[in-house]
């Protein structure tokens, strides 16, 4: 009875430590997770400060290729970095030069840089350490220590000092760490993590506290990162609370002790009923034992501490093996004895291929050694490394040694490794065009910041009622109709030889002519924004199929001079083109409906290709200095021969009309003016609108209709002008840019 009892208190005690066990890993584990999650978060906080000095980075490419900086063009370059920044921290940026006799002076500001104006007029008293810091590390970003602005939030001024300048220039920009935690707290950051975030800056021993969110509870666990950026060491603190995937999962572990309780008093009393029997079994277990060990002392001559197979072999039969060869070939204990190696390959060619050449080159006294493929008893095939040799040269007779290694798993690696090399090659492809990859991998240069000036045409392509569609979607089906649509228009930019600088959402911004030049990059952009939208006829069919909305893309064009190259920090890098006529090509776009291509005069001035002008307007950008002309593009000839298909439907008169209520979108916000109308005439593709108001032509609209006697549901409709009805006054055609699928079957029912 007392092994009953040795039994029970083993399995009580093994229960115990198991749970142990399990509660310390739950609590590891936790750790771990939180752990990765404090890491990501960290590095995506360092991102987004060092994705801040990107800016300037574009900024100092503008004024050190021009002879004199303009503060429009300035502004503008930066307004235009700021609209492809996807969390834009610099809040400000100016410009500081020092003249002859030494001293500082504010050339250029954004407008609402107040810590700065106001230092500006005490002479830079505040801001003159880390002036002189960055202008001891020229080109290099230097954050300075954070300070309170007049509204009474924390910021850090952000410098660097241009070196291929004539006159000292120096770059600030203002970090906002108000902005910073607005940031933090709109990403996907885990509950029950806390931020603090402190630094040393521009080599001071001062350890200056930056943010410091705090815990509603108890800190289970504090994860710190370090990191240096802009001369500054930061320590980045997340402190885990309970709040964490409500803390470590400790059932695991109460329920392993129950159940590991229960099985032993259960075991406790099946051993108790065989007890008795346990002598009989004894006696039988202590000779099994003893022929084993005498089977045993038998094998001890044949290697059995060798991790190989290995085997003599005498006339094609085995005479003696180890049971690691058993093993390998699948094999019971000593069953190879006495059979042929035949037995080992999967066919006769194989087999063949261990005699003639090898016999001879063994005969020699030389070891052979090959890979092949061997079969195991069960069929399966494996690689294998035979390594082989005579016993006795003078006398192959004798028998040889051969010694069998499974290298399966070898070959396997190898091949991953390969397939890891064509994995990064086919990855590194889908992040850049292969025109990039070649600059930049032409030599250490090409990875250098900085740019140059030079003529090339931008192309920025935009969907139209896309965010109405996402929200009737889910995220994964929204990113699903994505990719079908960015899949089909990188693969036609690829054709005409565009370079992707930045894919926002369902907007794409593309170079034409950079980095490799381009005599007819002009013509190239129009017929690859034509090939764009034919191609959108594929993709609505194959969004259709999936039963989803179809889209339409708006695409606008523009020819000028622009500053490309590397922009960013040491840390992270992108091939990007900058400057007010990369803008320009976004307010282009920003006036075409879906299906449209427009293109500006000077893009025009430069296609060689006939074109099909079908309609031109005179439209006057935000930005811009004058008024541009417009022209919407049909078609294009030679090499090119490309041409998009009418889409004018006749208007269906509403009797009565319709009333509407309508304000003008200003950007992407609506007005604050309501004003009244009707609609008169529809399509399932544009309408005529009567209204006291007059509109402006390419002017965007959001239309409220209510519910009517007519049967028409309720909604908002979003529309372009399209041009004014010649001799009726306050009378339009607008263009459905946006419409909800409920009203567009009522549309089609009236059809």
């Amino acid at each position: 009875m007392w092994l009953l009892a040795l039994v029970i208190a083993v399995g009580l005690g093994g229960s115990l430590a198991i749970s142990y066990t399990l509660y310390r890993t739950a609590e590891r584990q936790w750790i771990t997770r939180a752990d990765a999650s404090a890491q990501r978060l960290s590095t995506m906080l360092l991102d987004w400060i060092e994705e801040s000095y990107s800016p300037l980075s574009g900024l100092g490419a503008l004024v050190e290729n021009s002879q004199k900086t303009e503060p429009d063009e300035f502004l503008n370059a930066l307004e235009g970095i700021e609209s492809r920044v996807t969390n834009f921290l610099l809040g400000s940026a100016a410009m500081l030069e020092r003249d002859a006799k030494g001293k500082w002076a504010l050339s250029i500001s954004s407008g609402d840089f107040d810590y700065l104006e106001k230092d500006a007029k005490d002479g830079f008293s505040k801001l003159l350490p880390a002036i002189e810091f960055a202008m001891a590390r020229p080109n290099e970003f230097v954050l300075a220590p954070p300070v309170e602005t007049v509204r009474g939030t924390l910021m850090s001024p952000v410098l660097i000092a241009l070196a291929k300048v004539k006159t000292p220039t120096v770059l600030v920009g203002r970090l906002d760490y108000t902005t910073l935690q607005g940031a933090l707290t709109e990403a996907p950051t885990p509950k029950g993590f806390y931020l603090t975030l402190t630094g040393k800056f521009m080599a001071t021993p001062d350890i200056r506290t930056i943010l410091q969110i705090d815990a509603p509870q108890a800190v289970r666990e504090k994860l710190a990162t370090r990191a240096a950026t802009g001369g500054a060491d930061l320590e980045i603190v997340w402190r885990v609370t309970k709040e964490y995937e409500n803390g470590p999962a400790y059932g695991f572990a109460a329920i392993t002790l129950v159940g590991g309780i229960t099985t032993t008093l259960l075991f406790g009393m099946f051993m108790a009923a065989l007890i008795r029997r346990t002598r009989v079994i004894n006696e039988k277990v202590d000779q099994a034992t003893a022929a084993l060990r005498r089977s045993g002392e038998e094998q001890t001559a044949i290697l059995e501490a060798a991790t190989s197979g290995i085997a003599f072999i005498r006339d094609g039969v085995i005479v003696r093996a180890n049971a690691r060869l058993d093993e390998l070939l699948g094999f019971d204990l000593g069953e190879q004895i006495g059979q042929p190696t035949r037995n080992w390959y999967p066919d006769d060619a194989g087999h063949a291929a261990g005699g003639g050449a090898v016999d001879e080159q063994i005969a020699r006294g030389e070891s052979h050694q090959r890979e092949q493929q061997l079969m195991r008893q069960g069929g399966e095939l494996f690689w294998c490394r035979l390594s082989g040799r005579a016993v006795d040269a003078r006398d192959v007779s004798q028998g040889t040694v051969w010694m069998l290694e499974d290298v399966t798993q070898q070959k396997a690696a190898a091949e991953a490794l390969r397939q890891a090399h064509e994995l990064v090659r086919h990855a590194f492809g889908r992040y850049v065009s292969e025109e990039v990859a070649e600059s930049l991998l032409r030599g250490p240069e090409g990875l250098e910041l900085g740019g140059e000036e030079r003529e090339a045409t931008i192309l920025m392509s935009d969907l139209r009622g896309f965010t109405a569609m996402a929200a009737r979607l889910t995220p994964h089906e929204v990113i699903e109709v994505l990719n079908l649509y960015l899949e089909a228009m990188v693969d036609v930019i690829g054709r005409y030889h565009g370079t992707i600088d930045e894919i926002i959402g369902d907007a794409i911004l593309v170079i034409f002519g950079a980095p490799v030049a381009s005599e007819d990059h002009a013509d190239k952009a129009v017929a690859c924004g034509l090939a764009m939208q034919l191609a959108m006829r594929d993709v609505n069919q194959r969004l259709v199929a999936k039963g989803a909305s179809e889209l339409e893309m708006g695409i606008g064009v523009h020819t000028g001079r622009v500053i490309v190259g590397n922009i960013g920090s040491s840390r992270r890098t992108k091939y990007a083109a900058v400057g007010s006529n990369v803008n320009l090509a976004g307010r282009i776009e920003s006036f075409t409906i879906g299906g449209q291509l427009l293109i500006s005069d000077d893009t025009r001035g430069k296609v060689k290709a006939p074109l099909r002008i079908d309609k031109q307007f005179q439209v006057e950008p935000k930005g811009a200095a004058s008024s541009v002309r417009l022209f919407e593009i049909g078609a294009i000839g030679g090499p090119f021969d490309l041409s998009l298909p009418s889409r004018s439907k006749p208007l269906r008169p509403l009797a009565p009309p319709l009333p509407i209520r309508f304000t003008t979108l200003e950007e992407s916000f609506a007005g604050r003016t309501v004003h009244e109308g009707h609609l008169t005439e529809v399509s399932d593709l544009e309408a005529s609108v009567q209204s006291p108001h007059a509109l402006a032509v390419l002017s965007n609209l959001k239309i409220t209709v209510s519910e009517s006697p007519q049967g028409n549901p309720a909604g908002d409709i979003y529309g372009k002008v399209l041009e004014s009805v010649a001799d009726t006054p306050g009378r339009a055609r607008i263009w459905f840019t946006s419409i909800s699928p409920e009203f567009k079957t009522w549309l089609d029912a009236l059809g």
